[in-house]
């Protein structure tokens, strides 16, 4: 059995993934408008939070809404969930989480593309 990735990254990289992956969708032309009169700390929070308990942690807790419902009305589609997907390995590339951990990391946000996702359009993710 493989070890959390929270172990293997840490809690303070995770964190500092967090802030640097929303420094850039905040400013991003494909996926910015989504974050238009939002809370950046506030979400940097939950995100961390949730990320957190994603990775392995077992003293965290997610308290936040879920996925499905914090994102139902914003109308994700493929194309906006694979630019976010690639912001985040280029976020994870600038930070040295490289490799094995980078794809690990992504694989598991993956596996919320169907909960956030409002289309049916074929991808290459």
């Amino acid at each position: 059995m493989s070890s959390p990735l929270l172990d293997l990254i840490g809690e303070d990289k995770v964190k500092e993934v967090i802030t640097r992956f929303y420094d850039r969708v905040f400013v991003d032309p494909v996926i910015s408008h989504f974050f238009f009169k939002k809370n950046k700390d506030h979400l940097i929070r939950r995100q961390t939070e949730f990320t957190l308990v994603l990775l392995g942690s077992k003293s965290h807790r997610y308290n936040g809404v879920s996925m499905k419902a914090a994102h139902r009305n914003l109308g994700l589609k493929n194309v906006h969930f694979d630019r976010r997907k690639i912001i985040m390995k280029e976020t994870l590339k600038d930070l040295s989480i490289n490799g094995v951990l980078s794809s690990r990391w992504l694989k598991l946000e993956e596996k919320f593309r169907p909960l956030l996702v409002s289309d049916d359009q074929d991808c290459n993710h």
